[in-house]
């Protein structure tokens, strides 16, 4: 008996697989022609009613609703911006300040945090050193060119954060750098701005790679009582931001012994001074009971004569040099 391929064409009929075989079987439709679609084309698919527009709209809306949901569940919640300030400054003040002035592209909410920290450490040290290993490994490395274009990044680099910063007051202000007297309009704004700021520790060294002459010179201008008519007040005197300093430090910086003593008689809470390789002390003295000066360090300034030492708080006097110059 044929196959009566007419009775598909007309009629709905399930494409279970079982039920299929049945009818083939029962008209002896051979096994090849199962397989091979010769009776598929004749099938006819059950027809289904598209949707109208409106379900379609609705149905979207429940699985971007579902999606919203699912994706909600697996985000990750930013705990640390929602913390206050202060906290966020304290943690920001644990990495080196370019890391954490880099903190600024992440959010709007941290763009000026980084700019509330109180301890300003610009060392540069780090970066010249990893010049000098590469020049000792291969004598072909230029190291003069590639420390001035680590300098030429580096001043610029303080200049912003200087502008940038935004609280009343620093706790310690730092610059570890191969500096000299050319830079010396950038570094007196440093100063002042440190002094302004009431800073309680001010580090001045520019020993790093050597000291290079002429050597910067400390700028006489901002404190007032040593100005004269050659020397003007250049902008609001600074000398308000000595009450507070605790700590002074010069190394490679020429700072005369009257400028040294104008420091101890102003700074009622100066507890520790620190000057190595200053060419221009010559004399220094340390005398009267007022002076809160506890740790004196002075350390090979080769144009040192004498230093006077009279009533004093001193727990500690260090002097380092040649002997018979002093």
């Amino acid at each position: 008996m044929d196959f009566p391929f007419h009775r598909f064409q007309s009629k709905l009929i399930s494409l279970n697989p079982k039920l299929i075989n049945r009818h083939l079987l029962q008209y002896h439709v051979p096994p090849h022609r199962r397989d091979v679609g010769g009776w598929r084309p004749y099938l006819m698919k059950k027809r289904v009613r598209q949707p109208t527009s409106q379900f379609v709209k609705d149905e979207n809306d429940c699985k971007l609703r579902n999606r919203k949901q699912n994706n909600a569940g697996n985000k990750l919640v930013d705990r640390i911006s929602v913390l206050p300030d202060e906290i966020l400054v304290s943690i920001l003040s644990l990495l080196p300040l370019k890391e954490a002035q880099a903190t600024s592209v992440l959010s709007k909410r941290w763009r000026r945090v980084w700019a509330s920290i109180i301890t300003l450490n610009f060392d540069c040290a780090p970066t010249i050193s990893s010049f000098i290993w590469s020049y000792i490994s291969s004598k072909s490395y230029n190291l003069k060119s590639e420390v001035e274009a680590e300098i030429s990044r580096f001043v610029p680099w303080i200049n912003s954060v200087v502008e940038q910063h935004n609280v009343p007051c620093i706790e310690h202000f730092r610059v570890c750098s191969h500096l000299n007297q050319e830079f010396a309009s950038s570094i007196d704004k440093w100063v002042q701005f440190a002094m302004e700021k009431g800073v309680r520790t001010l580090e001045l060294d520019f020993s790093v790679w050597g000291c290079v002459p002429p050597m910067y010179t400390f700028p006489h201008y901002l404190l007032k009582h040593l100005c004269d008519d050659h020397i003007p007040i250049q902008g609001p005197c600074a000398c308000i931001g000595l009450k507070s300093l605790k700590v002074l430090n010069f190394n490679c910086v020429n700072v005369a012994g009257e400028v040294l003593e104008y420091f101890l008689s102003n700074c009622t809470v100066l507890e520790q001074l620190l000057v190595c390789e200053s060419p221009s002390l010559i004399d220094l003295r340390v005398v009267g009971s007022s002076v809160a000066l506890k740790y004196l360090l002075v350390q090979d300034c080769s144009n040192i004569k004498s230093i006077e030492i009279y009533d004093a708080k001193l727990i500690s006097f260090i002097y380092k040099g040649e002997p018979e110059s002093i």
